[in-house]
């Protein structure tokens, strides 16, 4: 594969409107000294268009017939919380898994970082972005905040769960036992029943659009 004029300039148009896409949606990287424009559940859950659970089964990566370097995720969907998928459901996200040596020159357009990664069987909840209007390649809410892995019951996203649950507003008889621990964790791994449970509560009876749940600042 030749590396082209306009694998070139589709990839830097492509990189400028990642750039414009994390500055509008104010995902950035995971700062312990920045909680609040840290995003939480309640950003997640709106933001995303998407929200499931499911293993993944496979993890290729390629350019799309625009040239653009992808990630493509193929993964068996144990239950969908928002949204309409269902079955082996697959997306692209921008970048290659890594460098690739094309014509004698390495091609750098991999995934960035602060995004979200993935490996074949994984046991994952994804919060996913609504798709690019133009190239269909989307990423994970909040990007490596927005996906989270489950080992052992846990669930532990990529930024190790930090400031998910803070800075929230919740009605406070909506909350369990369960939902109280959960909001009582600054850092780490929780219960991954717990918070499938808040989620799939939060969404079916619109906490969010109903000013029962939001952010606090």
């Amino acid at each position: 594969m030749k590396i082209s004029s306009t694998l070139i300039a589709g990839t830097a148009r492509m990189l400028g409107a990642i750039v414009l896409g994390v500055v509008l949606l104010g995902a950035t990287s995971a700062r312990a000294d920045s909680l609040q424009s840290q995003p939480n559940i309640v950003d997640l859950i709106n933001d995303a268009e998407i929200i499931v659970r499911g293993n993944v089964v496979e993890v290729t990566d390629g350019f799309d017939d625009n040239n653009l370097p992808y990630t493509e995720v193929k993964l068996q969907v144990k239950e969908t919380l928002k949204g309409g998928v269902s079955g082996e459901y697959s997306f692209r996200q921008f970048g290659l898994l890594k460098p690739r040596d094309i014509n004698g020159k390495t091609y750098l357009g991999v995934t960035p970082n602060g995004w979200a990664t993935y490996s074949a069987d994984e046991d994952v909840v994804l919060f996913l972005y609504k798709a690019a209007s133009v190239s269909g390649l989307r990423t994970t809410a909040g990007l490596n905040n927005g996906k989270f892995a489950i080992t052992a019951g846990n669930a532990m996203s990529q930024s190790d769960n930090l400031g998910l649950f803070q800075n929230v507003s919740v009605d406070p008889s909506l909350l369990n036992d369960n939902d109280k621990r959960l909001f009582a964790t600054k850092k780490g791994a929780v219960n991954a029943d717990s918070l499938l449970s808040l989620v799939r509560r939060a969404v079916n009876d619109k906490w969010i659009e109903r000013g029962k749940m939001r952010r606090a600042n």
